[in-house]
């Protein structure tokens, strides 16, 4: 009976749930209501490291290992946890905004667009200096490969960029450009050629590393 319960219980940490009943004062009964809790829960989180800890909890729960109290006080735990992640990742979202061509800062610096080829408009972003943040950008482009190798040897000729790996069908190139950091990569994964560009501050980052490492 109990082997039954337990493979319903990590069930139902998949499954929609409707609302969850009165606790009984039963063990059995507060393990039913923890797991539905539990459930609950991971409904609302999407990070897999969340998921994983409930379902640790649900097996300890399930063989004994703790009780129902230590369940709830654990799932509340990993509940604040997630939310902690999901608040800082909203902030972050509120610097980032969509790429449309290169920022003020960069163009200052003549960090330019790569030309004869398509911008990736999904996987492309500006990230704009605010808080902890500071400017940067990642611009993702497709195309024919020999244009995207030519383009960012160009661009890495006008910044002095170093090239740091060339082989068939990669190509790395990094340096700085007054506070920031650039880096060009392209590679072929048999999905097309691909040129990732971006660049960060590179002294905004540097004095993060201080403050963590203090």
């Amino acid at each position: 009976m109990k082997k039954m319960f337990s493979i319903g219980f990590v069930l139902m940490l998949t499954i929609s749930l409707t609302a969850c009943g009165e606790t009984s004062t039963k063990e059995g009964n507060l393990k039913q209501e923890s797991s539905k809790k539990i459930s609950k829960s991971s409904k609302k989180m999407s990070q897999e490291d969340g998921l994983e800890k409930l379902m640790e909890i649900s097996e300890k729960l399930m063989n004994d290992e703790i009780t129902s109290e230590d369940a709830k006080k654990m799932q509340k735990e990993i509940k604040a946890n997630m939310e902690s992640k999901e608040e800082s990742m909203k902030r972050t979202t509120s610097n980032i905004s969509d790429f449309d061509g290169m920022p003020s800062w960069a163009k200052s610096l003549n960090i330019s667009e790569p030309e004869g080829v398509s911008l990736i408009a999904e996987e492309s972003s500006i990230i704009k200096a605010k808080g902890a943040y500071s400017d940067g950008f990642t611009a993702v482009y497709e195309g024919n490969q020999e244009t995207l190798i030519s383009e960012a040897k160009k661009i890495g000729k006008e910044l002095n960029l170093k090239i740091d790996f060339e082989e068939v069908n990669v190509l790395m190139i990094s340096g700085e450009v007054d506070k920031y950091s650039v880096g060009i990569s392209i590679t072929d994964n048999g999905d097309g050629a691909r040129m990732i560009y971006s660049a960060s501050d590179l002294s905004a980052q540097k004095e993060l590393m201080k403050k963590h490492n203090k």
